[in-house]
């Protein structure tokens, strides 16, 4: 069975220290995402208390862009491991 997240596992076939360099940005990325995701629904809680339709619009803007880049950053390793699978 393939581990979806498995991290250590996610190698380009490159150098060690590009596969490093590759780990840690995909680490990054997932935690700035995240903290993106947070934010824009703090702002759009904040809209709601206030009634402020452009801090509505803007929290749920910035929210579905912000999941939608964490779907497809979380689906890479799911592609990288499924094409190593097929061959």
């Amino acid at each position: 069975m393939i581990e979806l997240y498995d991290v250590n596992d996610i190698n380009i076939g490159a150098n060690l220290s590009f596969d490093s360099m590759f780990q840690n940005a995909f680490i990054f990325a997932v935690i700035i995402i995240a903290i993106s995701i947070f934010i824009s629904l703090v702002i759009w809680f904040i809209g709601a208390r206030i009634r402020s339709e452009k801090a509505i619009k803007f929290g749920i803007k910035s929210f579905i862009i912000a999941a939608t880049m964490q779907t497809i950053l979380l689906a890479i390793p799911i592609i990288i491991n499924f094409t190593k699978s097929k061959f």
